[in-house]
């Protein structure tokens, strides 16, 4: 949490600003490799209020290489055996709150529960500090 300067805020959850990585661990199950090409991953990442892809509260992404720069992202940082890194990036203009990142490969699974901030030094925005 050091990156992101959220340290001292007293939430012990996962807080990010908007537009930068973070990175997440996934174990797949026994005897499951990762294959750069090949794994397929998919993720739902949503408010906890009315999550809508029209409003932007909701966003569903593929790992992809390299990282988007207009929508949700995801890609392997280091794979190795059935443990993957994925670095997850937002949008610099998503709507904050309170979010849920889910994995979905027929069965949906709640990975993660994280707090999206506006992000002043976000150069992408168009109004950055």
């Amino acid at each position: 949490m050091t990156t992101h300067h959220t340290e001292q805020n007293g939430f012990d959850g996962l807080i990010v600003g908007r537009g930068l990585p973070f990175t997440i661990t996934l174990h797949l199950k026994s005897g499951s490799q990762f294959q750069a090409g090949v794994s397929t991953f998919r993720f739902i990442a949503e408010t906890r209020l009315l999550p809508r892809e029209e409003s932007g509260t909701k966003a569903t992404f593929s790992l992809t290489d390299p990282a988007s720069k207009t929508g949700w992202s995801a890609f392997a940082t280091t794979p190795s055996g059935n443990v993957i890194s994925v670095a997850v990036s937002s949008p610099p203009d998503v709507p904050i709150g309170l979010y849920f990142l889910t994995l979905d490969q027929g069965q949906k699974v709640k990975l993660w529960e994280f707090v999206l901030l506006f992000n002043p030094w976000c150069t992408s925005k168009s109004h950055y500090f």
